[in-house]
């Protein structure tokens, strides 16, 4: 009998320390969240609330998996108005927790004018290290810009259209209080069975 706890014991406790140094990833579906899928001058900015919906330990790795279509602005310096040009319109991401924030950014939509660009990229944010989140949540922010040096008016807005954005986070997670609680009930089981003994 005492064979057969020890072995209950130790079980638990191997199940607990691999969920303790395991890491895990979690996604969230933007565009699930509310993330509007066409983002343009009327309509430049979202944010959303990310509840990682379990204790976190360390983040190693942030990522946005986004795909969709650029199409640029079009522009003409003051003094040139009869020769428009188009200019690449952005969108970026920032991921806010506490006090710090991370950033990345993709643009596009210039060289394909008139005709929309199509995208597909994996974007890093910049800067992820270890964190303790603390109520961490996104903003997405379109931009249209513009060249420095020479005045410049605007003859007609770009936009961006999203077909996917999804929030990609790595890290190592706190086990659950149930974990918790087995990794503790396996160490009494240990330590009553080398007693008896």
């Amino acid at each position: 009998m005492k064979t057969i706890i020890s072995a209950i014991a130790l079980a638990s406790l191997v199940f607990c320390f691999a969920g303790i140094t395991k890491a895990a990833t979690i996604e969230f579906n933007l565009l699930d969240l509310g993330c509007p899928t066409t983002f343009s001058y009327n309509s430049s900015r979202w944010r959303t609330d990310i509840d990682l919906g379990i204790p976190v330990n360390e983040i190693s790795h942030v990522y946005i998996d986004w795909s969709g279509t650029f199409t640029a602005s079009l522009l003409a310096y003051s003094d040139d108005p009869a020769n428009p040009f188009p200019m690449y319109v952005s969108l970026s991401a920032e991921l806010v927790t506490g006090l710090t924030s991370y950033f990345t950014r993709i643009f596009g939509g210039e060289s394909a004018y008139p005709a929309p660009q199509s995208f597909t990229a994996v974007s890093e944010l910049f800067n992820v290290g270890s964190w303790s989140p603390s109520e961490p949540y996104i903003n997405f922010r379109y931009s249209e810009l513009v060249p420095f040096g020479k005045p410049v008016n605007l003859v007609e807005h770009g936009s961006l259209t999203l077909n996917d954005a999804t929030l990609i986070i790595e890290g190592t997670f706190v086990p659950e209080p149930a974990s918790l609680f087995l990794l503790t009930l396996g160490g009494l089981f240990l330590k009553r069975g080398r007693n008896n003994k």
